[in-house]
């Protein structure tokens, strides 16, 4: 992304991706530090700058903001985001896991996961949130389902969904099931 940038010249989306490359360092634990997210922040503002109160724009500032603890701020752009962009699966993705999952709000996530199936029917990040969704709901045999189904079409994913499927079984006092997935996964 950086070589493309010095080819091309400034650009909204490798800006997006570099933006994204560090969300994800800092999410998934490689870089987890406040050098990581001023490193996100300096490409969103280059995103907005290039392109003002764009859903890329919103959807990055969200991202950023969930991982400064302030759910309601990040809601928020993802909201405007949408409201910009409709479609950003994304940010759809990224509502629908803040309603549900981290407000509480299972109910009103639903019909953002609706319209992402419909846009995005096979990401497994989308069933993912679908499930633990399902999961906070009171509904743990739809999110086995989900999990089960998230493990079919994305094969690469199934230690996501053993690690879901295992969770849920915890949550419906299925031990026994629970130490079978853990031995399967170890064997």
């Amino acid at each position: 992304l950086e070589a493309a940038l010095s080819v091309l010249g400034e650009n909204v989306l490798l800006n997006q991706g570099l933006a994204e490359v560090h969300l994800h360092n800092y999410e998934y634990g490689f870089k987890s530090d406040e050098e990581t997210l001023q490193k996100a922040e300096e490409y969103t503002r280059k995103v907005i700058r290039l392109k003002p109160k764009s859903a890329e724009g919103y959807y990055l500032l969200g991202r950023i903001e969930r991982f400064r603890g302030s759910v309601i701020k990040a809601i928020g752009y993802f909201r405007s985001a949408l409201a910009t962009d409709p479609n950003h699966s994304s940010a759809l993705l990224f509502l629908a896991n803040g309603l549900g999952l981290h407000a509480g709000k299972p109910r009103l996530a639903e019909p953002l996961l609706a319209r992402l199936r419909e846009i995005d029917p096979l990401t497994p990040l989308f069933l993912f949130v679908s499930g633990y969704i399902q999961l906070l709901d009171g509904k743990p045999d739809h999110a086995l389902l989900t999990f089960q189904y998230m493990m079919n079409i994305e094969p690469d994913a199934a230690a996501f969904g053993i690690f879901s499927i295992a969770i849920t079984q915890a949550w419906q006092v299925r031990y026994d099931e629970v130490f079978r997935l853990a031995d399967e996964s170890i064997s």
